[in-house]
């Protein structure tokens, strides 16, 4: 049940985001008068992989908090602190004294980079494609950190009463 929802939710997700890319490239072909390079494509399955990492953590957080509310607020506000301020955290550990050095930087390897998915600066400057390696290397980081991130929710749906 929990992987029926994730891959409907995920392949919506997908979908929509495909037709805002798709405008967003016709968009930049009118501007530019050519059409964008491969780094669409690329940022497009970032962008993608960045969705399932959320949404498999918002039906994490469904099934610990009882309100829908709870669980709405505390994914934004999760979702949000690792966009702005994870991709930071390594650099804040650095200037902490021990033992704050070792619980931060202990946080930041913990928890999911979405900046790894974070494509936008390269498409709008028109930058180059990123290395394949590296982005594969991304990608497969990714759907990593959504499997755990399902399979968390899945035995935790099984401990769940029924009735």
């Amino acid at each position: 049940m929990i992987l029926g929802k994730f891959l409907g939710c995920w392949l919506a997700c997908g979908g929509a985001l495909l037709c805002f890319y798709l405008f967003f490239s016709l968009v930049a072909a009118t501007r530019e008068q050519s059409l964008p390079g491969a780094i669409v494509l690329q940022a497009l399955l970032s962008h993608w992989i960045l969705l399932g990492v959320v949404i498999a953590l918002t039906l994490l957080a469904s099934l610990i908090f009882s309100a829908p509310s709870a669980t709405a607020t505390v994914c934004f506000i999760v979702t949000m602190g690792l966009l702005l301020m994870g991709r930071h955290l390594g650099k804040i550990a650095l200037r902490l004294e021990e033992p704050g050095q070792s619980l931060l930087h202990a946080i930041y390897f913990s928890i999911p980079q979405l900046a790894f998915f974070d494509l936008r600066e390269r498409v709008i400057h028109g930058h180059a494609m990123v290395s394949p390696w590296a982005w594969g290397v991304s990608l497969g980081y990714g759907l990593v950190y959504t499997g755990l991130l399902v399979l968390a929710a899945c035995a935790l749906f099984r401990r769940k009463p029924l009735n």
